[in-house]
């Protein structure tokens, strides 16, 4: 017995429609993954953005609620003395991976420290930055633990203001 034509017609067309199917899929792919990069690039570099503000203020709380706390209030006077007083209490950091100042595990830009502080001065004090990244802007931690991104003015203005307050601004701040 013979198949009806309609049957016959349908075998014939399946691999047809499969090799559209291809052909729409090898189109409509690139497109959208061109459509897609700058979105998920967009999304990377607000993900360096937050991973880098929250390493600033780690290091912040590690001033605040760990140094200050043992000297009386007082910030130590650079970063690698923070990095020693933690060597006590966490013998690996000593060890040649973590170097004075060898940040780079932590971070993709420098940290610059604003000396001299203590718990006891006003929570807008700058007490980290860093370095100019993401447009110009620089991260800011102040003296309250908090931190946000800020532009090359308004940078400029808590520079001004230390200095007006009689704070030790680091050379590298200004550049």
């Amino acid at each position: 017995m013979t198949e009806p034509a309609s049957l016959q017609d349908d075998a014939r067309r399946k691999p047809i429609r499969f090799l559209r199917w291809i052909i729409v899929f090898a189109i409509a792919a690139p497109i959208i993954y061109l459509a897609s990069v700058p979105f998920f690039g967009r999304l990377t570099e607000r993900a360096a953005r937050t991973r880098d503000l929250l390493h600033g203020k780690q290091i912040a709380l590690a001033i605040k609620n760990n140094y200050a706390i043992d000297e009386d209030g007082a910030y130590p006077k650079d970063l690698t003395e923070l990095i020693a007083y933690f060597s006590q209490y966490h013998p690996s950091l000593a060890e040649d991976r973590f170097k004075p100042m060898d940040w780079d595990t932590m971070r993709r830009h420098e940290w610059i420290y604003f000396p001299g502080g203590s718990e006891n001065d006003p929570e807008d004090r700058i007490l980290l930055a860093s370095d100019p990244i993401y447009d110009g802007d620089r991260i800011v931690i102040f003296n309250s633990g908090d931190g946000e991104f800020i532009g090359p003015e308004r940078y400029a203005e808590l520079i001004a203001k230390m200095r007006a307050d009689g704070c030790q601004i680091p050379a590298e701040a200004v550049r």
